[in-house]
């Protein structure tokens, strides 16, 4: 049996839509009682938050943790998301807008232990395709949703 194709994008820097990233905010107020502060991985015109690191500040070698404060974490989608995960699952207190990729390394070392999300991580999978900003039609991948956990 042959495998199936699965298309590549040309892109990695999707920008998450800000009806999506209210609707995080608001759960994220609701369960935790903590408040999105941080976007670690943007630029100027995508920033989810007041406060972000964008390509200058090189996200990777900041602090994401902050007393009382959450991070949010879009990362560019290509073979670098591994080093952002690995990143937000030691910094904790954040939340992942991931391309479902249940097959690949980074989700199995770093999120999932044989059937279930590793201590200290919840995943949700978002229905249907997100049509990220910019984007002429929903993404030829599906998203989900993880909350590292302090």
């Amino acid at each position: 049996m042959m495998g199936g194709y699965i298309p590549r994008s040309k892109r990695s820097d999707w920008a998450t839509p800000q009806h999506l990233f209210d609707v995080i905010a608001k759960d994220v107020w609701r369960r935790y009682g903590q408040k999105i502060t941080l976007d670690v991985c943007a630029s100027a015109s995508n920033a989810k938050c007041l406060d972000f690191f964008n390509e200058s500040d090189d996200g990777l070698s900041q602090v994401w943790s902050r007393s009382g404060e959450w991070w949010f974490c879009n990362p560019p989608y290509g073979r670098e998301i591994k080093h952002w995960v690995e990143k937000g699952v030691r910094e904790r207190g954040g939340i992942f807008l991931l391309p479902s990729r249940t097959d690949v390394s980074w989700f199995h070392d770093h999120l999932w232990c044989v059937n279930k999300p590793r201590r200290g991580i919840s995943i949700e999978f978002i229905r249907g395709r997100v049509r990220f900003a910019g984007a002429n039609a929903g993404a030829p991948f599906p998203s989900m949703i993880v909350c590292v956990h302090r």
